[in-house]
Parts: C-alpha cells; structure tokens; sequence
C-alpha cells in the first residue's frame, strides 16, 4: 500500500536514495552545480539540510553498518586498456562526515565497445549477501556526437570492496530502440538520452 504524495524537494533530478537499518534516509539531488542534500530520521516523516556534501555520489550502507560512497565519474586512465579510477569515500556516522577521498580504486570496461573518449557515470552501487558490490554504469555509444544519442548500461562488479571494479556485462542499449514511423518524435519525445539506471537484489544467485 501506498500513501500519499509529499514533495520533499523541488527543482531536483535524479534523485538517490539510501535507506539505514534505523530509520534513516539521506535522499541527494540535482547536477553538480546545483544539489539538494537531505536527511531524515523517522523513516521520513520529517526532513533536514544534509549538511556533508553528497551530491552526485552514489551511496550505499553495507553489511558492517559503514557508509561507501562512489563517485559516479569514472575517469580515464588509460585508454589501451579501457582502465579507469575510481574515486570513494567512507563514512561511520551515516554520512554525516567523510573519510578523506581513496582515488586506489580501478574499473575497467571493454575500450571496443565502450568509447574511451565518452562518459562513463556510476548511477547505482548496491552490496551483494556474499559482500561483493555492483555498480551499473551508463555509457554514451561509441560514435555519439551528443547525448541526445544512443547511452548504453553496462555491469561492474567488485570483490575487494571497491579497490578493483571488473566487466562483468552489457545490460541494455538505446540503440535498440525503433521508431520507423516516427511516432515518438512527433510528439516530442527523444529517441535517445541519459538512461540513470539503477539496481537491486532480488534474491537467487
């Protein structure tokens, strides 16, 4: 069941949402300009500025009850091998506070099918039963000249914690997408954009 609708903050894009085992919500929005940080501590019934800086972080509460936070900005390292780092913070007070940033971090993703001279933005990091992490990764295709182009999703998958991020696969891609009959353009809608995936356990292996 759910109840009604209470607007929480105005004028913010891709919302993100972390949800603590005792009730408290940090809930970061906006763009890297403009960002809407804020916290609750009664399952959300009433809310405050966030005053540590999260926006445009993913972050996830872990089984050891310590906040990760990834930056969702992979940044190329070498483009040969499609290498990237990634940066992370760590918090002990529900992000109240941060470590200093850990630029160790590692991704890789396939240079051939994942253009090295693209965006590659982390959107989504969750934690796994047996602790490994996943990150889902929107992509801008290769051969884009906007991002009003085709964005691919690709997999990430962490085993150590978010030192090492490995491939593990390609979810979707826009350029699946048909409209021979323009049916979408005509009414204004865009083919192609930021897609802003997210992830989640269901359970199984």
């Amino acid at each position: 069941q759910v109840g009604p609708t209470r607007v929480i903050a105005r004028e913010a894009r891709t919302p993100l949402l972390t949800a603590f085992r005792d009730g408290t919500l940090v809930v970061t929005a906006g763009n890297p300009s403009v960002s809407t940080n804020i916290r609750s501590t009664d399952f959300g019934q009433w809310w405050q500025p966030q005053q540590q800086y999260l926006g445009y972080l993913n972050t996830v509460e872990l089984a050891s009850g310590q906040l990760l936070v990834v930056d969702y900005d992979l940044k190329l390292l070498d483009a040969e091998t499609g290498l990237y780092r990634v940066d992370r913070w760590t918090s002990d007070d529900e992000g109240l506070s941060l470590s200093p940033p850990d630029t160790s971090g590692r991704a890789t993703l396939p240079p051939g099918q994942y253009a090295t001279g693209n965006p590659h933005w982390i959107n989504d990091v969750l934690e796994l039963p047996n602790g490994h992490l996943l990150a889902a990764v929107q992509s801008l295709s290769p051969g884009a000249t906007s991002y009003n182009s085709p964005w691919d999703v690709a997999l990430l998958e962490s085993t150590d914690g978010g030192d090492t991020w490995t491939f593990r696969s390609a979810v979707a891609s826009q350029a699946t997408i048909v409209d021979p009959a323009g049916l979408l353009t005509a009414r204004g809608w865009p083919l192609y954009w930021a897609t802003e995936p997210t992830i989640a356990w269901v359970g199984g292996n």
